[in-house]
């Protein structure tokens, strides 16, 4: 009985393992963004408030590992687009993006549920944490 349990246990786990595989290839736009800061506190701001403050953040996600990020988070006032590349490794995702002559690689802890990926990730430091929350576009 014993056998029979820890066999239907594993199978359990396999199956409910592969739903939590995402695929990426699309349009991922950002309605949610939190960042948790030791020196400021808890910082969100909300699907309502990006969309009064007409906030965009657009992630691609490309076959072949390519990626593009468009937004206007910078403070520029327009919409910035960086190209680069992606590429998911369990829960951890790896977006390299160039900026001029440079990539910069940003590591992300990548979770799914419920048609939302967050992406959260923290600084060398452990001082500041940013999670970010995108639906599929």
């Amino acid at each position: 009985m014993k056998a029979i349990s820890c066999v239907l246990s594993c199978i359990l786990t396999f199956f409910i393992s592969g739903f939590q595989e995402v695929d990426l290839i699309g349009s991922w736009s950002m309605f949610e963004m939190t960042c948790y800061s030791s020196e400021m506190g808890k910082q969100e701001m909300t699907e309502q408030q990006m969309k009064n403050n007409h906030a965009v953040t657009q992630y691609i996600f490309m076959d072949g590992g390519k990626f593009r990020q468009i937004s206007n988070m910078s403070g520029t006032g327009s919409l910035d687009t960086f190209d680069g590349s992606w590429k998911l490794d369990k829960d951890n995702l790896t977006i390299s993006l160039i900026t001029g002559e440079s990539t910069y690689d940003q590591v992300w802890k990548a979770e799914y549920d419920h048609n939302v990926l967050k992406l959260s990730h923290t600084d060398p430091t452990g001082a500041i944490t940013i999670i970010n929350s995108f639906r599929r576009k």
